[in-house]
């Protein structure tokens, strides 16, 4: 069954959700589907020892099960836009959901440092992401999107305008810069499904020369049996691994 059709599948969901979650009356669900958790966040930035973030960080059950933020500032780094996330569990269906959301997105980097050629050392902005994903008796499924034809990024003062796709782990790479992965998609550790609308790693090479890594996670989502969220946690390198390869796009610097 498709994750449309599971998120259209039962009229007992909570009045909360049912803009999001309706199916047939009288579906039946295994007595021994187990209560799956799930958690999200709309938005993490971090650079250097400054981190912002979790935006809008929910979980079920240990709550809360819905968040709200606007962003948040901390000396050179300032991530904007209105976030939101909920997750939840419909103990009737033994339904278990997480969705997150952002509109109007921006993430900027100020650094004055007298080796590079401008101050303005990243930006980036988004008109609009999501990141969903559900567990049941019929198992666990998610997805993300991403508003609008292209992302817009800067880094020291060079403008990119990157592809938007919809496919699962899509990889854009600019050698000497940094890569991206749109809608990323991994099981954890813990065996818990994760989606991510953008996952943003500054190259090594970029690194050194501004003396910071720079990590951006927006629309993160999970269900599974056991949902821990830290996007601290996740910064470096080593967890590209857990996302299988998707499609390559490679970018000129």
């Amino acid at each position: 069954m498709s994750l449309v059709s599971r998120f259209s599948r039962s009229a007992t969901v909570a009045v909360a959700v049912t803009a999001l979650l309706a199916v047939s009356a009288g579906s039946a669900v295994a007595d021994d589907c187990p209560n799956y958790e799930t958690g999200a966040y709309a938005g993490f930035a971090s650079f250097h020892d400054i981190n912002l973030g979790p935006l809008a960080s929910t979980h079920w059950p240990n709550g809360p099960t819905h968040s709200s933020a606007a962003g948040n500032t901390h000396h050179d780094l300032v991530i904007v836009g209105a976030f939101e996330s909920e997750s939840d569990h419909d103990h009737e269906t033994k339904l278990s959901w997480s969705k997150t959301s952002a509109a109007k997105v921006g993430v900027d980097l100020f650094h004055i440092l007298p080796e590079l050629p401008t101050p303005d050392i990243f930006s980036l902005t988004v008109d609009a992401f999501s990141a969903k994903c559900v567990a049941d008796d019929e198992g666990i499924a998610g997805e993300s999107s991403i508003a609008g034809s292209d992302i817009k990024l800067t880094v020291l003062g060079k403008e990119y305008r990157l592809p938007v796709s919809t496919e699962p782990n899509f990889r854009i790479s600019i050698p000497g810069v940094a890569s991206l992965t749109l809608n990323k998609q991994w099981w954890d550790d813990n065996g818990a499904f994760n989606v991510q609308a953008l996952d943003f790693r500054a190259d090594p090479l970029l690194e050194t020369l501004i003396g910071g890594h720079i990590r951006l996670s927006l629309a993160h989502v999970a269900c599974g049996e056991h949902v821990t969220l830290d996007p601290q946690a996740e910064i470096g390198h080593g967890a590209d691994r857990q996302a299988p390869t998707g499609r390559e796009v490679v970018v000129a610097a």
